[in-house]
């Protein structure tokens, strides 16, 4: 009896899940597909769906925009220090690799620029005023993991909600320091490695953040287009340990702008 009874839930789930144009409006992981008209019995064309099951792979290649700032601990003698801050421009892309259905999951590897751009007046007294123009660039490799869920089949937004580890490959600080008469200091800094070349030195090469992310993918074919923002929460911080008292602290925040295909 339990067998027969094994048998039966079996072929309904078969049944439920698997077979053309039966129960394709309940199941997340059904595609429209056309059928041609039988010459035989002068059928016209129907529209039913198959299923691909929830295993479907799928590649994402994209590429875009990023905004960064930082976060840090106060500066000391600096009133304010977040009215210097403004955005610093950058590029991000790579390659993703996905799970289809309307619950997936979605593993990243990118190359995202990340960093700040600081400038400002500061009144140093007796009359004296100094202007500074700094931009702090941070180039890293991120591997991303995301939970990616999708409001329906096909065309649909999603969300995307996760967590990453990135190396940095290289990080500079751009600089130009002036006064009332005239040009100071200018240069540029690596901030991984000392005078010496030993490294680390400013900066450490390991960053963690959490991600939450929208966006929209457009079903055309066996193509996808993808149209999507990120909003990057760095937790780590990324000051040297050999640089930083117990309370000094950097991380890092980045919005990713970006767009793509998939197939």
């Amino acid at each position: 009896m339990k067998s027969r009874l094994s048998f039966v839930l079996t072929l309904a789930l078969l049944i439920l899940f698997c077979a053309p144009g039966i129960r394709g409006d309940m199941n997340p992981f059904y595609k429209q597909q056309l059928t041609l008209p039988s010459l035989a019995t002068q059928q016209a064309p129907v529209i039913y769906s198959s299923g691909y099951g929830p295993s479907n792979f799928g590649i994402k290649l994209f590429g875009g925009l990023s905004l960064g700032t930082l976060r840090n601990s106060d500066l000391e003698g600096v009133d304010n220090p977040d009215q210097y801050k403004s955005s610093l421009m950058g590029l991000a892309g790579g390659i993703g690799f996905e799970t289809g259905g309307q619950v997936g999951v979605e593993v990243d590897i990118m190359y995202v620029q990340k960093g700040i751009k600081l400038e400002g007046n500061i009144d140093a007294g007796g009359g004296q005023f100094i202007d500074f123009d700094v931009s702090l660039v941070i180039n890293q490799i991120a591997i991303p993991v995301l939970l990616r869920l999708k409001f329906m089949p096909g065309t649909s937004p999603y969300l995307l909600l996760g967590g990453a580890v990135s190396y940095i490959l290289s990080s500079t600080a751009d600089y130009s320091i002036s006064d009332n008469t005239g040009p100071l200091d200018s240069g540029s800094q690596d901030l991984l490695k000392d005078d010496t070349g030993e490294d680390p030195e400013i900066l450490s090469r390991l960053d963690y953040s959490i991600i939450g992310g929208v966006g929209l993918e457009l079903a055309m074919g066996t193509m996808r287009l993808y149209f999507e923002g990120r909003y990057i929460y760095g937790m780590a911080n990324i000051i040297h340990e050999a640089q930083r008292d117990a309370a000094d602290w950097m991380k890092l925040s980045t919005i990713l702008i970006m767009g793509g295909f998939g197939f």
